[in-house]
């Protein structure tokens, strides 16, 4: 398969998402408003997405739709297998995982039914381990995680990257909370490779045993409680993971566009960071490597309640109630990954 590379100046840096299937596809008529591919605020890089066994023929219309957009596809299934069977192992009824949800010695987040399907972000990891483990060049690639629910404000510039490239994880940090990881940025370095070993490790064990844990125990996998199970412990270790908070608090009164595009995501001034630049923060806030912007001010990312996470999380169009299928990617289908490629993971100007 042939890659796109954009010109260096664009910095064409890998970005990746999930939705379902059935939800880009009535997102359509509308220009797929309120969505990373949203036609009225474009992302002027070449995509990659990523599907796990979803129908071709629905994963063709969507194709078509994006035509002359620099869009490729790529299955999951094909590329790393494992994730998709992990999720078939961890979600099947009477599971070692379903059982320990059931007994609650792990905390579920997003119900469906009688079952926990907060193993179905194993799909997300495993798009991102395939995104930074097997770049479009040689070597681990740089990766930006946007939720589907997102779209842009405007191009991501200098600034942003200056200091985004200084860590090899930048993510919505909260102080009371595991990350929002709708918003999550992994460069590829040994590190970050790492972490990921450490998440795909954690879920396969989960699934096959029930219990949560790699490099340090979670409260479930759920990737909120991965992640924050794995930050915590990777950058605490002696030359650890360097980390980064993207600021989306103390939002200032305004009629700017962002401004009023954010107004779904709840400000919350307990749990959110402020930008580096804004005064009247807590005192243990200067320990966080904090934005010196709003994070908000580069991509809208909604929070919806209705968004594709939500409505897969009711069942509605998903075959993840279709126990026993004949592969483990039909159990999954309509999840997907989109990715920006980057030919040069390192143009960090403060290594």
């Amino acid at each position: 398969m042939s890659v796109h590379v954009s010109p260096p100046a664009s910095r064409p840096y890998y970005a990746i998402t999930s939705s379902p299937l059935g939800h880009l596809l009535r997102k359509r008529p509308s220009g797929f408003r309120d969505t990373l591919l949203w036609e009225k605020r474009p992302l002027r890089l070449p995509l990659r997405i990523y599907t796990d066994g979803g129908s071709s023929s629905a994963v063709g219309e969507l194709a078509r739709s994006v035509a002359g957009r620099n869009v490729s596809f790529i299955d999951l299934e094909e590329v790393q297998p494992w994730a998709p069977a992990v999720f078939a192992q961890g979600w099947a009824n009477e599971s070692p995982l379903q059982r320990a949800y059931t007994r609650e010695t792990l905390e579920c987040l997003v119900w469906h039914g009688a079952r926990c399907r907060d193993i179905v972000t194993v799909l997300k990891v495993g798009a991102l381990y395939d995104a930074v483990m097997r770049g479009p060049t040689s070597g681990s690639a740089s990766v930006l995680w946007l939720d589907m629910d997102c779209f842009f404000q405007r191009d991501l510039d200098a600034a942003f990257w200056q200091w985004t490239m200084r860590f090899d994880v930048a993510t919505i940090l909260r102080k009371a909370y595991g990350p929002d990881t709708g918003i999550l940025w992994l460069r590829g370095t040994p590190r970050v490779r790492q972490l990921l070993e450490d998440a795909r490790r954690l879920y396969s064990h989960a699934a096959r045993t029930g219990v949560a844990t790699s490099i340090a125990p979670a409260r479930g996998v759920n990737d909120v409680q991965v992640f924050d199970a794995l930050l915590k412990a990777a950058s605490s270790a002696a030359g650890g993971l360097r980390v980064g908070a993207f600021a989306i608090g103390c939002r200032p009164e305004s009629n700017a566009r962002w401004i009023m595009d954010a107004r779904p995501y709840k400000s919350k001034p307990r749990q959110h960071y402020c930008p580096l630049s804004r005064r009247g923060t807590a005192p243990t806030d200067a320990l966080v490597a904090r934005s010196p912007w709003n994070v908000l001010e580069y991509v809208t990312h909604l929070k919806a309640t209705r968004g594709p996470i939500h409505l897969a999380s009711a069942g509605r169009r998903l075959a993840l109630q279709q126990d026993g299928s004949s592969s483990a990617c039909k159990a999954a289908r309509s999840w997907l990954g989109l990715g920006l490629a980057n030919p040069n993971p390192n143009p960090n100007p403060n290594p």
